[in-house]
């Protein structure tokens, strides 16, 4: 269990994923989602005790068995218990819980890892016209390498950040400054990534090889959705309850930790005071403030996780 230095938490967000590829952003599940249910403490008994009707109430073969959502598709009497469920949960009168989801098509990510990884005009100074604030001119190249993206080439570079190694990731970046973009300033900032390739793959990867850590960790998409999902149910909390704390259980996987532990490394701080930053960030690229802890729990003993 990993505990940072603050009061002990009031609420607990339960969270999950379906569609997990591991560290490949090109899967036949073309949709990677990730989702939690935020429950107060003093609604943590009643939550618990809705999610064991509705177990009884679908009539699960094995008694012990993990709900999935499998256990509804093509049935309509399941399906119409679990919206009862929902909104039952999500009554607005007395809520018990709130929802929160991250969807990513795996494909337009790694589009998005691109322009992250290769625009960055901090390590690339030929991408100056593409700021890093601006988010919206940066999603609408994310689009533009979407639509235009050869297959041969999107899927070398999947497999950079799922391999990485210096001679994978010139070869890769060979591939995308070869194309003929419709924009040609995207061809001169690729043509300048791939003279780049070796300071930007120890820009990129070099930290994580010299600490002997999987180099591939930051940049597989179960890393980027939980991120985004993590901060977002942090801010959350804090619109919510101003003061309160929030204890984030995962099911029982190793890397999870591994992924808060380095989260909130790189999130500490960032966004929390004019003072100390310089500058204030936007809340969503915001450091943690409410989630202080993190611990990896059983499906079976914590129903939470199910939902």
């Amino acid at each position: 269990m990993i505990v940072l230095p603050y009061p002990p938490q009031t609420c607990t967000i339960f969270c999950d994923e379906t569609a997990h590829g591991g560290p490949n952003w090109l899967d036949k599940q073309p949709f990677y989602v990730t989702a939690a249910w935020i429950v107060r403490e003093e609604h943590l008994h009643t939550f618990h005790k809705q999610l064991d009707t509705l177990r009884e109430e679908i009539h699960l073969r094995d008694a012990g068995a993990e709900v999935k959502g499998r256990h509804f598709r093509n049935n309509p009497r399941r399906q119409s218990l679990a919206l009862s469920w929902f909104r039952a949960v999500r009554n607005d009168d007395i809520p018990l819980a709130f929802p929160a989801y991250y969807i990513l098509e795996r494909r337009f990510g790694a589009c998005g890892k691109i322009v992250d990884l290769l625009l960055d005009p901090g390590h690339n100074e030929a991408a100056e016209w593409l700021p890093t604030g601006d988010l919206q001119q940066r999603e609408d190249v994310t689009e533009m390498l979407y639509s235009e993206c050869p297959g041969e080439a999107l899927t070398a570079f999947c497999e950079a950040l799922k391999r990485p190694s210096l001679p994978l990731w010139n070869e890769t970046l060979g591939m995308l400054a070869g194309f003929e973009w419709s924009d040609p300033r995207l061809r001169t900032s690729l043509l300048a990534a791939h003279r780049l390739a070796s300071d930007l793959f120890d820009v990129e990867f070099g930290h994580y090889l010299s600490e002997n850590k999987n180099p591939a960790l930051p940049h597989s998409p179960n890393y980027f959705s939980f991120r985004h999902l993590l901060q977002s149910c942090d801010i959350a909390v804090r619109r919510m309850w101003p003061n309160c704390r929030a204890s984030l259980v995962h099911d029982e996987q190793k890397q999870y930790s591994e992924y808060f532990t380095d989260i909130v490394h790189f999130t500490t701080g960032i966004g929390r005071s004019e003072r100390d930053t310089g500058v204030r960030l936007p809340e969503l690229i915001g450091g943690l403030h409410a989630v202080t802890e993190f611990r990896m729990g059983n499906s079976r003993e914590e129903p939470g996780i199910q939902a």
